[in-house]
């Protein structure tokens, strides 16, 4: 079996202590899967997200994950900042010089739409660029799997499409993992596995890989 990125054992969530969004679910990802987790329900999926990528504490059971880049749902609070100085705060948090740092992403910049953009500030990019800001940044660091929010769901159909194309390239380049929550997701990338939550539970909807097999 491929190496475990995201291992998630007997998860359990309420919302705001009297719904079961989660009922110890068991969800994992392995090296170079690419997983959709979907519901009916959007806070459902978010609070999963949120639990996977630590931003939630888990309440009942465990969550072990490998070196994780994250794309989250909103932005930061940092839109004061120019897209460059925050393309290379994660690496500068690293310990990189900004030198070493720039030339490290560089090329990723250079071959978005953002290249053209760099040294304006946050709050006046679009919600596409955004995303794709936070991805370049999430990706910096060369992370073993890539978790993202539903942040797409600002942009037009059109740009998730066109968000789709890129964010495809950059995982089939790199070979990590990736986790996506939330259904707009499922229009715009093909995806190895889905799986929906219902009632509580984590269900697999779609396995490519069974079907192949």
């Amino acid at each position: 079996m491929d190496e475990m990125c995201l291992e998630m054992c007997k998860i359990t969530r309420w919302e705001r202590g009297y719904r079961l969004i989660l009922d110890r679910v068991d969800f994992s990802v392995h090296k170079k899967e690419k997983v959709l987790i979907r519901g009916k329900i959007q806070e459902d999926t978010r609070q999963m997200f949120q639990v996977a990528s630590g931003v939630t504490a888990v309440q009942e059971g465990t969550c072990r994950i490998s070196r994780a880049g994250i794309i989250p749902e909103q932005f930061p609070d940092l839109e004061r900042m120019r897209a460059m100085d925050y393309l290379l705060l994660p690496l500068l948090t690293q310990g990189y010089e900004r030198k070493q740092a720039w030339e490290q992403i560089k090329p990723v910049v250079k071959a978005s739409t953002l290249w053209e953009k760099r040294m304006i500030y946050v709050k006046n990019l679009t919600a596409y660029e955004k995303v794709v800001l936070l991805s370049i940044a999430a990706l910096s660091t060369e992370p073993e799997i890539l978790l993202a929010g539903d942040g797409i769901s600002k942009m037009t159909e059109e740009e998730r499409k066109k968000y789709g194309t890129w964010i495809s390239g950059r995982l089939a380049d790199s070979g990590m993992a990736f986790a996506a929550f939330g259904n707009l997701w499922e229009d715009i990338l093909c995806f190895d596995r889905i799986c929906e939550i219902q009632n509580g539970h984590l269900l697999e909807i779609h396995n490519t890989r069974e079907e192949k097999g």
